[in-house]
C-alpha cells in the first residue's frame, strides 16, 4: 500500500535528494575511498551538474540511485560490486545466414530463392 504524499514525506524525499544531499553523499565516498583533499574538493566544487553525477559514477563503482536519492537499495548493490544494478542478459547469437544456408538441400534452396524473389516483388 502507498504512503500518501504528507507535507512532512515531501520534506524528507526533498532533502534526500537535494544537492547538498548529493554532495554529502559524494564526500562520505570519497573520504572511505581515502581521496586526497584535491580530489574531494574537485568532485564537491561548483554546481552539481548530471554529467558531473554520471562522470562520478562512472569514475567509481555508485549507485545512481544511492547517489541521487540515498536509495538503500543501491546501498546494498554497490557493497555487492553490482552499483549499476543487474547485468543486462547476454543475447542470444544468430546463426550465421551463410552456415544455415549451407545446410540446405538443392530443392531446400530453390524453395528458397523463390521464397526471396517473391519478398522482394513490389506489393500492389
Amino acid at each position: 500500500m502507498k504512503r500518501p504524499m504528507t507535507l512532512q514525506r515531501r520534506k524528507f524525499l526533498s532533502a534526500a535528494a537535494g544537492a547538498d544531499a548529493v554532495r554529502g553523499r559524494m564526500c562520505v565516498f570519497l573520504n572511505e575511498k581515502k581521496a586526497t583533499e584535491a580530489e574531494i574538493t574537485r568532485w564537491l566544487k561548483g554546481k552539481i551538474t548530471t554529467s558531473r553525477i554520471h562522470d562520478f559514477a562512472e569514475k567509481y563503482p555508485v549507485s545512481y540511485d544511492w547517489l541521487l536519492c540515498g536509495d538503500l537499495k543501491g546501498l546494498l548493490r554497490m557493497k555487492n560490486g553490482n552499483p549499476h544494478g543487474a547485468p543486462s542478459p547476454v543475447p542470444q547469437q544468430k546463426p550465421d545466414l551463410q552456415k544455415l544456408l549451407d545446410t540446405f538441400s538443392p530443392p531446400q534452396m530453390a524453395a528458397v530463392a523463390q521464397l526471396l524473389e517473391a519478398l522482394n516483388q513490389p506489393s500492389t
